[in-house]
């Protein structure tokens, strides 16, 4: 079907205002969505916009939420949550852990924590993969900012302090850090 450059141009708006409105929730609009759905169907967008996807998102009640997936990770969970439940901040955060069909004691160990700390959020579902249970936690979180851990990572005392920090002060959308390389044995093997 061929399409009149007028149209071209309202259907790469669409994808644009489509696209910011995906990654950035936040975004306050002044329409209701109806009448921007109706907007971009009357300018020949004619497929649905992929904000009907996102999920429900919990209200904003912290700074920043800390998603865990978790999958039989007995063995190293504990200092996982250790560093994450440890921080050094003046900032408020969750650890919202996804036990993602853990077979082992993994979710026995993540109980333990959110029976310590009332920052730490469990929800268990049957195993789905790395992806799923990221998603998951993006739809329980209730931080403004969110921050992916894997289960064996550990984080420095100062490491919500300084991430948010520079994300306050410097307006950022993300914020990337280095990270160090540790064998099983707890030798440094690369920094970066």
């Amino acid at each position: 079907v061929e399409m009149s450059v007028k149209k071209k141009l309202f259907c790469a708006a669409g994808l644009i205002v489509n696209w910011v409105a995906y990654i950035c929730p936040v975004i306050k609009c002044k329409i209701p969505t109806e009448r921007a759905e109706q907007i971009l169907r009357d300018s020949g967008y004619d497929f649905p916009p992929l904000w009907k996807g996102m999920p429900k998102l919990r209200e904003r009640t912290c700074d920043l939420s800390l998603i865990v997936p978790v999958y039989n990770s007995e063995d190293f969970i504990d200092k996982c949550l250790d560093s994450l439940c440890r921080q050094m901040t003046d900032y408020s955060y969750e650890v919202v852990c996804i036990n993602d069909g853990s077979s082992d004691g993994s979710l026995k160990i993540i109980e333990q924590y959110a029976k310590k700390y009332n920052n730490v959020v469990i929800y268990s579902q049957e195993n789905e993969g790395i992806s799923s249970a990221r998603n998951k936690g993006i739809e329980l979180s209730a931080g403004r900012y969110i921050g992916f851990i894997d289960n064996d990572d550990t984080v420095s005392s100062d490491y919500v302090q300084t991430l948010l920090e520079t994300a306050n002060n410097t307006d950022a959308d993300l914020i990337q850090c280095g990270y160090i390389e540790m064998s099983s044995d707890g030798n440094k093997l690369r920094e970066t």
